[in-house]
């Protein structure tokens, strides 16, 4: 549908996965709105879409896929994603932005434009602009876009099926830059779509996409509710193998229970003859027992005479040792005391290097502020006598402006004194030619 004024621009990424629609999209929207990664893995596995509103107030909706023109996924799969995607863009995008990564254009983004055209048409070709991801790598080889291009024929073949649409953007450059890449990548886009007289992509894929969306909705209900009546059949099932469980368990906890009874009746039995045969031992044990404790005994008092001696004879050491060590302690306090003596005097000899010191700074400090006051008077003094001098200077420019002007009047006295001078020797001529003198 054509309309003069638009308020609304769809967008439509695709490509293989790994080449950077979700890094563009973020670009074309001046924000981080779909996840992506440095890494060649999938990140977007479901169509997604971001917005903004450009300087001009129309609104730009951008929508990511996941890889669903991929020839490596399911027709299953493909299909699915391709509604979601169309309910994303409706009523139909006015540009499909087909994204590749520069480098070796491969038989994979062929059969992707392939199926791009199976898909919605070979007039969906007028809607495509390609755009190549990566441009740093052209800058890094010292090479231009229409030279990358014109290495490879597929491309050339691509780019004739488009009109020669393409642009190139590095996602990951300078605000400045990828501004940049940005506007450019928009001028052509609206171009287009004017190119397109306004109109966005339609076609009987909608149509198609919206059936099977309904047939699918349809379908998830009707597996929902086979699924609900299988549940219900499954815990009929449940309960009814919990209740005959329940009535065997009890059949063979109560056959059990009679064999535990006539078993503990045995162990008791047993344990009684056991308990008096114990008994029995425990007397012997007792007179052999007491038999060890009387030898026990006599061999303890002879240790104890043995520990009695070895204890006198150490407690002799110890008070030869103690004695050694009050002869040590006394030793290490003189030699103690004589250091620290020996750092009294250091310290006193260090205080009064530093007190020679510090005299010193004072009287240097003290000769610079000198140095600095007599600077400062020489300043002050150099500074009055330039001033009398710009004064003396002042006043030798009036005076040679007042002797100018002294000069200038004098020669204006003497053209007065000259006229009046003429004035009565004409007078007098022609008072002698009157009188005849």
């Amino acid at each position: 549908m054509a309309t003069n004024l638009l308020n609304e621009m769809r967008i439509v990424m695709v490509g293989k996965t790994g080449v950077g629609k979700s890094e563009l999209g973020n670009s074309l929207l001046g924000q981080k709105h779909f996840k992506s990664q440095g890494f060649a893995g999938s990140v977007t596995s479901k169509c997604k879409f971001g917005t903004r509103k450009l300087s001009h107030g129309m609104k730009l909706v951008v929508v990511d896929t996941p890889g669903i023109f991929d020839t490596r996924k399911s027709n299953k799969d493909t299909s699915m994603e391709i509604v979601r995607c169309f309910g994303l863009s409706s009523p139909g995008p006015h540009i499909f932005f087909f994204v590749l990564r520069i480098g070796r254009y491969t038989q994979e983004e062929r059969d992707t434009i392939v199926n791009l055209k199976n898909i919605f048409g070979e007039q969906v070709m007028k809607f495509v602009i390609v755009i190549f991801t990566g441009k740093d790598t052209l800058e890094h080889s010292d090479n231009t876009l229409d030279e990358y291009i014109g290495s490879d024929e597929n491309l050339q073949t691509l780019l004739i099926e488009c009109k020669g649409r393409c642009k190139a953007i590095n996602n990951w450059a300078d605000k400045k830059h990828l501004s940049m890449d940005v506007d450019a990548i928009m001028d052509l886009v609206q171009c287009t779509i004017a190119v397109n007289g306004g109109n966005h992509y339609t076609g009987e894929m909608y149509a198609v996409a919206e059936k099977a969306l309904k047939e699918r909705l349809e379908q998830l209900e009707a597996e929902k509710n086979k699924e609900k009546l299988a549940l219900e059949r499954r815990k009929q099932e449940i309960e009814e193998e919990n209740k005959a469980q329940k009535q065997r368990l009890e059949k063979e906890m109560k056959m059990k229970r009679a064999q535990l009874e006539k078993e503990q009746k045995e162990r008791e039995r047993k344990a009684r003859e056991d308990h008096e045969k114990k008994q029995r031992e425990l007397v012997t044990e007792a007179e052999r027992l007491h038999q060890l404790r009387i030898e026990d005994d006599r061999k303890a008092k002879l240790q104890q005479d043995i520990l009695l001696q070895e204890k006198e004879k150490l407690e002799e050491e110890k008070e030869a040792e103690r004695r050694r060590s009050e002869q040590k302690r006394r030793e290490m306090a003189q030699e103690q005391e004589r250091l620290r003596k020996e750092e009294e005097r250091r310290r006193i000899e260090q205080e009064e290097v530093e007190e020679k010191k510090r005299l010193e700074e004072e009287e240097r400090a003290q000769l610079e502020e000198e140095r600095q006051e007599r600077l400062r008077e020489f300043e002050e003094r150099r500074q009055e006598q330039e001033r009398i001098l710009k004064e003396e200077e002042k006043k030798w420019e009036e005076m040679k402006d007042s002797r100018e002007r002294l000069r200038q009047e004098l020669e204006n006295n003497d053209g007065v004194l000259n006229k009046i001078k003429n004035f009565f020797v004409s007078g007098w001529k022609r008072f002698v030619s009157l009188f005849g003198y």
